[in-house]
């Protein structure tokens, strides 16, 4: 008698077990409340452009109300806002982003973190990257000449993107190099000349170019060696 209660212990024991194992996996599965149209954005602005917009759409998938709890910026540069805090089954938001761009240029990548309420509430992370052309762009960033290589000079263009962007001067760091800054091909390009006195020892410098962009200072840098 003690073995058959045993036994069904036993079996109640382990049906308890997958039981709430499968309760378990349900509720762990559960999708995220929000579809997203598209959780990364690529854009691309032109240089001298104070900022730029964009927006996130999404849908409420669930079937109940979802409430935005919080909504956090990886940087002081962006604005976010939403349309409003609370979402009804089936209805579409937009998470809009306005980021600052004034003095940068390259390439940006920022996040935003979304928090929500209720079952199946999930942080989402969204991506928005930003490709800022560069005002003043050069044909190359470093110079190199082989130790007892001929001391041949050697031309890199920089071309200025915008109207307002000047290329002022040159200069280097090392008195082993010399650097000018010689009239380009159109009125958009100058050209900087750069050659070393000698190329029988190893030896580098750092060109500095001096340029002025809405205003505002600026320098760009050209590696020069030998080796």
């Amino acid at each position: 008698m003690r073995e058959i209660q045993r036994r069904r212990l036993r079996y109640l024991g382990a049906f308890w077990l997958v039981a709430t194992g499968l309760a378990l996996e349900g509720y762990c599965s559960v999708p995220s409340q929000l579809v997203w149209e598209s959780k990364e954005l690529k854009l691309s602005a032109e240089p001298g452009r104070p900022a730029i917009l964009a927006e996130f759409r999404f849908k409420n998938a669930s079937d109940r109300a979802v409430t935005l709890t919080s909504i956090h910026p990886s940087c002081e540069c962006m604005k976010v806002t939403s349309d409003r805090a609370s979402y009804g089954p089936g209805e579409q938001g937009s998470i809009h982003v306005a980021m600052e761009l004034k003095g940068i240029s390259g390439r940006l990548k920022r996040s935003i973190a979304i928090s929500t309420s209720g079952v199946g509430a999930v942080e989402e992370a969204l991506t928005l990257a930003v490709d800022v052309r560069e005002a003043v762009a050069l044909s190359a960033t470093r110079v190199l000449w082989k130790i007892g290589a001929e001391p041949r000079e050697q031309r890199v263009t920089a071309r200025t993107n915008e109207t307002n962007a000047v290329v002022r001067s040159v200069e280097c760091s090392d008195s082993r190099f010399k650097a000018s800054l010689q009239a380009g091909a159109t009125e958009s390009e100058r050209t900087i000349v750069i050659a070393p006195s000698q190329t029988a020892m190893a030896g580098q410098a750092l060109i500095r170019v001096n340029t002025v962009v809405d205003g505002h200072a600026r320098v760009a840098i050209i590696h020069a060696a030998v080796h």
